[in-house]
C-alpha cells in the first residue's frame, strides 16, 4: 500500500496521435530536439524539458479530455496553476517528479 504522502501512479495510454502530436511538439524547439541528439544524454536540467514539453502537450483548454487527466492530476497536487488560460509549473515541481513526457522519452 502506497504511503499517504505519494501520489497515486497513473498512466498515460498513448495513441497514435499522440505520439505524433509529442514529435511536432518536439520538433519546435531546438532545446527539445537535443533531448534526443547523440552525447546529450546527461544534461543537467533534462527533467526542466520534459515538465515544458508535458505542460505544453497537454493544453488547459482540452484538459477535460479524458486522455488529459494526468495533466488535472499535477493541478490537484499542486506542481501546475492556470495563468492566462495556459498551465504554469510551481516550484514543487523539481526534478523528482516524474511525468508521462519523461518516462516515453526514456523508453
Amino acid at each position: 500500500m502506497a504511503s499517504s504522502s505519494s501520489p497515486p501512479k497513473v498512466i498515460v495510454k498513448w495513441k497514435t496521435e499522440d505520439e505524433e502530436e509529442l514529435l511536432r511538439l518536439i520538433k519546435t524547439r531546438t532545446e527539445w530536439i537535443c533531448l534526443f541528439a547523440e552525447g546529450q544524454q546527461q544534461l543537467s536540467q533534462k527533467w526542466i524539458y520534459h515538465r515544458d514539453i508535458a505542460i505544453a502537450l497537454w493544453p488547459h483548454d482540452q484538459a477535460r479530455e479524458r486522455r488529459f487527466l494526468w495533466i488535472l492530476q499535477a493541478k490537484l497536487r499542486g506542481l501546475v496553476v492556470v495563468k492566462d488560460g495556459k498551465w504554469e509549473p510551481t516550484d514543487l515541481w523539481d526534478h523528482r517528479v516524474s511525468n508521462p513526457i519523461r518516462n516515453k522519452i526514456s523508453q
